[in-house]
């Protein structure tokens, strides 16, 4: 991790082939070898990914070659495809939110702050619920009763 910038990093690999051959004996020391392959092709401006696959082929055998292409380019899109659920997710959930209020505020007027606190710390089920509340209730108290 030290040499994960440098220039040099790629030689530090090559001078610990050993090390590197024992690590990926293991399918843990695999999986913790691709992501710190992962972690080096994100951080170090002076080594490419093919580059980098291309220099270690002798360190690693050619049948980890292929691993590391298909399971690096797997573990990005992993990462990148959580990450993406994740930030819309909590916008889907904020957009309900803020839909939620401008009815409520709609039908009802000025709303109270507790109304609103209580809008802003709600569950994703309880937005939906409300919401359709909204349609029913007579009273701004009426969508909340029960809940």
């Amino acid at each position: 991790m030290k040499y994960a910038r440098s220039e040099l990093l790629i030689d530090r690999f090559v001078a610990h082939h050993a090390d590197i051959r024992v690590l990926l004996a293991s399918e843990p020391g695999r999986d913790h070898w691709l992501v710190l392959l992962h972690y080096v092709r994100t951080v170090n401006p002076h080594v490419g990914p093919d580059e980098l696959i291309e220099r270690l082929k002798p360190v690693v055998g050619p049948e980890m070659e292929a691993t590391m292409l298909t399971q690096g380019q797997r573990l990005e899109k992993r990462i990148f495809d959580e990450g993406h659920k994740q930030g819309y997710d909590e916008g889907q959930v904020n957009g309900e939110r803020s839909l939620l209020l401008r009815l409520l505020g709609r039908r009802f007027g000025l709303l109270p702050g507790s109304v609103v606190d209580r809008v802003s710390n709600a569950s994703a089920d309880e937005l939906i619920e409300w919401s359709e509340r909204v349609l029913d209730a007579e009273r701004l108290e009426d969508v909340f009763a029960g809940l």
